[in-house]
């Protein structure tokens, strides 16, 4: 009985024992992974952010961004943004200090750049019945002359009567509580003019003045519309503007394994340099110890020279400390002796004295 409880007492012990260390395992374990999550997060933000900075800086930015306003009174709709003048789409018509020759356009000669506009086009059924109209679009100089000019379909997206009234049922309670807005519309994306250049002419009238737009149907149910001109995209704008995902990836990725060889480099740096600094401190170390030897070694020769000198003992001695002390240890512990004899000596030669007197 005793024999099976310290069996089960000394069973115990070992499993405590291995469920602490396991535990302080599982506790190591975690702390590493703690940190390589944080170094992992720390690079890939900063790839994150250097992606965001570098893509923000390379794709060209708007020149122009507009809201277009169209003159429906006309038979065809007709909206005019002006290039030369911050005062887009209306002019001034006292106090005209400069001419359009002396006005400087915003687009450069000889420069590319892509026109476009998106119009916003409620759900109304008149739409739906119009179904499709076309955009015309044109660049005018200081002569009033067409220097391009382009016409595009604006189609309306189909969508059935069935399909609207869900939609509008389900969302009607976030267009009443103000979630959405409560016009029904949807966005149509138009490109006006790919590639177009700013012509190259000696006459300062050869220019951008303006640009017309003019829509070919006045019963269109158009509630906005936006003009942009951008500068024409280069391969990596193309890229970084067509497949924007994919470059986020990509790059991303090629910044993170940048840092990494990046960082492995200076740890390695620091690493070599750390090694070679304690193997040099370990060779001065070793040369210190030597010379301290050596000089305790001759300071001892100094002090075992000097004692023979006092003592006039004119013997051979050993170049040791050891062989000196022990010689000398031997020499006082035999006067000693010899001090002690001659007194009892004494002692003896002066008892008998006495007693032959008495």
């Amino acid at each position: 009985m005793l024999t099976t409880t310290t069996n089960l007492f000394t069973d115990y012990i070992i499993s405590s024992d291995s469920y602490q260390l396991l535990k302080k395992r599982f506790y190591d374990l975690f702390i590493i992974l703690l940190q390589i999550i944080f170094c992992v997060t720390i690079v890939v933000g900063i790839s994150i952010v250097t992606y965001t900075l570098w893509y923000r800086r390379t794709l060209p930015r708007l020149l122009i961004e507009e809201k277009v306003y169209f003159d429906f009174s006309q038979d065809h709709p007709t909206a005019s943004i002006s290039l030369i003048s911050p005062e887009r789409q209306w002019e001034k018509l006292v106090n005209l200090k400069q001419s359009c020759a002396e006005r400087s356009s915003d687009l450069i000669r000889g420069k590319y750049y892509d026109i476009s506009v998106s119009a916003k086009l409620s759900k109304s059924l008149s739409n739906m019945a119009l179904a499709k109209t076309s955009l015309q679009t044109r660049i005018i100089d200081c002569n009033g002359q067409t220097i391009a000019q382009s016409i595009r379909p604006l189609v309306i997206p189909y969508q059935s009567g069935l399909s609207l009234q869900l939609e509008s049922v389900l969302m009607f309670p976030a267009r009443f509580t103000g979630y959405l807005p409560k016009e029904e519309y949807f966005w149509v994306d138009i490109s006006l003019m790919d590639n177009y250049q700013e012509p190259f002419h000696t006459s300062t009238l050869v220019k951008a003045q303006r640009v017309e737009l003019q829509l070919h149907n006045v019963e269109i149910d158009l509630m906005d519309m936006l003009l942009r001109i951008s500068p024409r995209l280069t391969y990596i704008s193309y890229l970084l503007k067509k497949f924007p995902i994919i470059c986020f990836i990509i790059g991303t990725a090629l910044i993170t394994l940048f840092q990494i060889a990046l960082y492995s480099g200076i740890v390695m740096i620091a690493l070599a340099y750390s090694a070679l600094s304690s193997d040099g401190e370990d060779r001065t170390d070793r040369r210190t110890t030597n010379i301290i030897n050596i000089n305790n070694n001759e300071i001892i020769d100094e002090r075992i020279v000097s004692q023979q000198i006092a003592t006039g003992n004119d013997t051979i001695y050993d170049s040791t400390s050891i062989n000196w002390r022990s010689t000398q240890n031997n020499e006082r512990n035999s006067s000693i002796f010899n001090s002690y004899e001659e007194e009892e000596e004494e002692d003896v030669t002066s008892f008998h004295w006495r007693k032959k007197n008495e």
